[in-house]
This record gives C-alpha cells, sequence and structure tokens, in this order.
C-alpha cells in the first residue's frame, strides 16, 4: 500500500514538475533578447476578447501559446481589461509583458503638427501623410 502511495506521489510530482516548466516555457518571449528587437504593429479591435487577441498574438509569433496566455490573463484577472488600441509588440517580450501592455493601455503615439488656421481638407492630408487615416478618407473629406 504504501509503495503504490509513493508511486502515485512520485507521477503526481513529476507531472506537477513538468507542467511548471511547460508554463514556464510558453510564457518565455519567443525570441531572446539577444537578437535585435524588432517592433511589431499590432492591433486589439473594439470588441475582441481575450481569446481572438491570444490566438492573434500566435499567429504574428509574439507568443508561444495562445492557450497559456488565456490562462495567465484568467489568473491574473486581465481578460476584460484590454484596451483598444494600436501597440509595438516585440518578439523578445514574454507574455506576461505584452498582456499588461494591453492591460495597461500603452498604446502607440504618433506626433502630427497641425498649425493653427489650417483647414479640413489640409489637416486629414497631413494626417494621411502621416499614415493615421485612409488616403481616400483625406482626399475626400472636402466633398
Amino acid at each position: 500500500m504504501l509503495r503504490a502511495f509513493l508511486i502515485v506521489a512520485s507521477l503526481g510530482l513529476l507531472i506537477a514538475v513538468g507542467g511548471y516548466f511547460w508554463i514556464q516555457q510558453a510564457l518565455s518571449p519567443v525570441e531572446s533578447a539577444s537578437t535585435d528587437a524588432e517592433v511589431l504593429r499590432f492591433d486589439v479591435e473594439p470588441g475582441a476578447t481575450m481569446r481572438q487577441v491570444a490566438y492573434a498574438l500566435e499567429e504574428d509569433g509574439l507568443i508561444r501559446d495562445a492557450r497559456v496566455a488565456r490562462w495567465f490573463a484568467r489568473a491574473e484577472d486581465l481578460s476584460s481589461k484590454l484596451k483598444v488600441g494600436e501597440y509595438g509588440l516585440s518578439r523578445t517580450q514574454s507574455t506576461p509583458e505584452i498582456l499588461a501592455a494591453l492591460a495597461e493601455g500603452r498604446v502607440q503615439t504618433h506626433s502630427v503638427v497641425i498649425p493653427e488656421g489650417l483647414r479640413a481638407i489640409e489637416i486629414a492630408t497631413r494626417l494621411g501623410d502621416a499614415g493615421l487615416v485612409d488616403r481616400y478618407f483625406a482626399r475626400h473629406i472636402s466633398e
């Protein structure tokens, strides 16, 4: 009886340790920090769920495992805290770092100078030139 208990306990411990290392590896960055950290654009759209965001992050190669990311987000209460916006993310960031950026709303910002007195079409053109609005919109705003 004691021998069976020890075998079951050993197997349980082995599974727990293996699971721990698997989760740690799944939460680690996709690329090492020694590589050039290319910043990739990632958008969180209005109404996006954590499931959709996690699978999009995995598809873009920013995280290793969408399921583990969802489990982590649920455990850290981040699932309902996603902020809409455009983010600059890197494959050298860990899954917890990426999810924290999305939950805190650390969106990319763009500087555009709009001098006083510009007309709407001129403002739209500047925004279009900066890539912040569709050029079609910028051309047709005066209509």
